[in-house]
């Protein structure tokens, strides 16, 4: 009996059909299962392994973007002083609420640093629960599942959304640009409200969207405005052209309004204030840079084709796509690449995932219509291709945060609310610091620094560096005399008082040229130095176009009314002349 390769052939194609369908039949019913307590608790479980894996520590180890950390850290120790952004200080665009969780934090704690993933699992917890509240009343149990890991993961991981990083690559950890994650995530949960809600939950969700866009608003908008007007016109899209119950804007609008009146009432001027500074800012960067958008979309192009095109088209081929659900879709695509343009400085689309969602779950709920799976399966590839881009460098940020703690050292002579500050162990300073020797002119200890090596074009070793020059501060301070109590920093971020344990002063916490303040556009002196009678200007400064732009703006009224009382290793000292 010979042997039929035919008849093998014919089998294993028999048997890969069936398989095929098999495992075709399998996804489908498992993207039709409800979304349940089992899945929440399931949901709840992954978010708690990932929480405790970055609390675990009990640090916080900065490899990338010191000066962003130290704006975190600062401001809200003003916060915890009673100080708030917009009326007392310029904190870089970010409204209160961002710096509010450390603030309380702080508080109870005593540990500025420690505090910061306290404060990010706080509004990951957040993100948990407004996730949680849309996978119940509208998603499946792997997409909601998926849906909550996701976004949840995304605001606590330790990253900055801008960077171009690989899912498995080397993950710098950072405080940088957290509140850009939050406010995308926002946008992107609030824009799921177009998936329409399951017929056993029409209830609920007709009592709660509501509530649940204004607090979606209420966080983006005080967290930073741009995101809480990406969120208000995703929600009034939603409440006038994608659901039935128009009563829900009027809910919405009615809610907001409260929420003003509510913040102007605990805190008077807050809310003037905010937008004072935002306006001051958008005269620096106009709110609607052409150019900036056109770089943002060929740098996006992968993510805009796969993530917001494939799905809607998906939808159009089997006639689910109506005019205002396109409409709907096209906002969010292109008011998240605005978003970008003046919220970040990198190139990921976080927040129209959701149109993906919105298609694969819709396409779901009609799979067995479908003549064609061909749209299910490409709604399911724009899914995937956004969850592998986003969720695993997110996941990957808190894995290495919790790895680099191990491998990481102590600034040795920080005060106890930095105590818990970290850098990357690895990279030896001694050829850096010995610059230093002997040398009072700031320009050239600067030069001889950077002529060293390595040379200071890895970002962990510029950490390193200036968190060294830091610890010099104090020493510094003495050469106050009087004045030692009302200090300001002349660079990015302005952290003296947190770092000294002083009264806050002055009317800046960041100051970063061309961003937070130009030649023409900026507070006046008597108000950004407010009360400030010792200055300390850095040799090695964090951003020399920041420290520059400072004496370039303010440096007349400097060289008036403040005298030069001496040097130390890494700092220059100016006290008031009336304070001598």
């Amino acid at each position: 009996m010979g042997f039929n390769i035919e008849f093998l052939a014919k089998k294993l194609q028999e048997i890969a059909e069936r398989t095929s369908k098999g495992t075709e039949l399998w996804i489908l019913k498992s993207l039709q299962i409800d979304f349940n307590l089992a899945t929440l608790g399931v949901s709840f479980l992954i978010f708690i392994a990932f929480a405790a894996l970055f609390l675990r520590s009990g640090v916080f180890v900065v490899g990338y973007i010191l000066s962003d950390t130290l704006l975190y850290t600062e401001s809200a120790y003003r916060e915890a002083h009673g100080q708030w952004p917009g009326l007392n200080f310029l904190g870089g665009g970010a409204g209160a609420l961002w710096w509010l969780p450390l603030a309380l934090t702080y508080k109870l704690t005593g540990d500025l640093v420690a505090s910061i993933p306290i404060s990010f699992v706080a509004f990951a917890s957040a993100v948990f629960v407004l996730s949680a509240y849309i996978a119940w009343t509208r998603l499946s149990a792997v997409i909601g599942c998926l849906v909550i890991c996701f976004c949840s993961i995304l605001v606590m991981a330790p990253w900055e959304i801008g960077s171009a990083i690989s899912p498995w690559g080397s993950t710098h950890t950072t405080a940088a640009s957290g509140y850009n994650k939050l406010g995308f995530t926002l946008v992107l949960i609030a824009s799921l409200l177009a998936v329409d809600p399951k017929s056993a939950r029409q209830r609920t969700a007709a009592r709660w969207d509501a509530v649940f866009a204004l607090v979606c608003f209420g966080l983006a908008f005080y967290l930073k405005m741009p995101f809480g007007l990406g969120v208000a016109g995703m929600v009034c899209l939603w409440a006038s052209m994608l659901t039935k119950d128009r009563l829900q804007v009027w809910k919405f609008m009615a809610g907001v309004a409260v929420l003003f009146a509510v913040v102007e009432l605990a805190i008077p001027g807050l809310n003037a204030a905010y937008i004072r500074e935002m306006a001051m800012y958008a005269q620096i960067q106009p709110a609607l840079d052409l150019y900036a958008i056109v770089r943002v979309i060929f740098q996006t192009g992968p993510e805009i084709l796969v993530v917001g095109v494939l799905p809607v088209l998906a939808l159009a081929t089997q006639g689910l796509c109506k005019w205002s659900e396109f409409l709907f879709f096209f906002a969010l695509v292109a008011g998240s690449i605005v978003l970008l343009t003046v919220s970040t400085g990198g190139a990921n689309l976080v927040a129209p995932l959701a149109v993906a969602v919105v298609a694969l779950s819709v396409l779901a709920r009609q799979s067995k219509t479908l003549l064609n799976r061909a749209p299910l399966w490409a709604a399911a590839v724009a899914f995937a291709f956004g969850f592998w881009t986003y969720f695993f460098p997110a996941a990957n940020a808190i894995v290495r945060h919790n790895w680099y703690a191990g491998r990481s050292a102590p600034i040795e002579n920080m005060p106890r609310s930095y105590s818990s500050l970290r850098v990357p162990s690895e990279i030896d300073l001694k050829p850096m610091i010995a610059a230093f020797d002997n040398r009072l002119s700031g320009a050239d200890a600067y030069a001889a620094a950077r002529s060293k090596v390595p040379l200071s074009t890895i970002n962990a070793l510029f950490v390193n560096e200036y968190a060294f020059t830091l610890t010099d501060l104090p020493n510094a301070q003495l050469l106050c005399g009087i004045a030692k109590e009302r200090t300001a920093i002349l660079d990015t971020a302005n952290v003296s008082s947190s770092l000294l344990g002083l009264q806050p002063v002055g009317g800046y916490t960041w100051a970063q040229f061309m961003r937070g303040y130009s030649e023409s556009v900026h507070w006046p002196s008597d108000k950004m130095f407010l009360d400030v009678e010792c200055l300390f200007d850095p040799k090695l400064p964090d951003n020399p176009a920041a420290r520059d732009g400072l004496w370039l703006v303010y440096g007349a009224m400097i060289r008036d009314s403040f005298r030069e009382v001496g040097e130390t290793e890494f700092w220059r000292v100016f006290v008031r002349n009336d304070k001598r």
